[in-house]
């Protein structure tokens, strides 16, 4: 597992080991064939709606799950944000697992190391959504 090789794993060693995977991969997509992506995300759509109105709707859970003043105030915007995901609720101790991990987030925002031991990764493809909508610039919604 490539896990496995990154001493100690936090995220900034993820970060050091695939430093710039991510755009390599963009621009051999873009190499091969010209407007890959634009043409991507033209063909996107969930629940008929295209991705400006995805995109759209996920800067209002952002903005949402940040005003949010309490962890109970925050709890409502995760369940609202799980049902516009089509995802059932998440167990008590995994929503509060998720707003722990929100910390975590912030830390990654400000560039500083964290274990990752320390992120609720129980149901991925459910906590991705509440992380994409915490930090869009840092994390993709994962579906399995």
């Amino acid at each position: 597992m490539a896990l496995a090789e990154i001493s100690p794993l936090t995220f900034c060693g993820y970060q050091e080991r695939v430093h710039d995977f991510v755009e390599r991969l963009v621009r051999s997509a873009e190499r091969y064939e010209p407007g890959f992506w634009r043409n991507t995300l033209g063909r996107y759509s969930y629940r008929d709606e295209d991705f400006q109105k995805g995109e759209a709707i996920r800067e209002e859970f952002n903005r949402r799950i940040r005003a949010a003043g309490s962890d109970e105030e925050r709890q409502v915007v995760i369940f609202d944000i799980l049902d516009w995901g089509g995802m059932n609720e998440l167990k008590e101790i995994a929503v509060n697992n998720v707003l722990r991990s929100f910390g975590l987030l912030n830390q990654i925002d400000a560039n500083l190391p964290i274990q990752l031991n320390g992120l609720e990764v129980n149901r991925l493809a459910s906590v991705t959504k509440l992380y994409e909508m915490w930090a869009p610039d840092n994390w993709i919604i994962y579906d399995s």
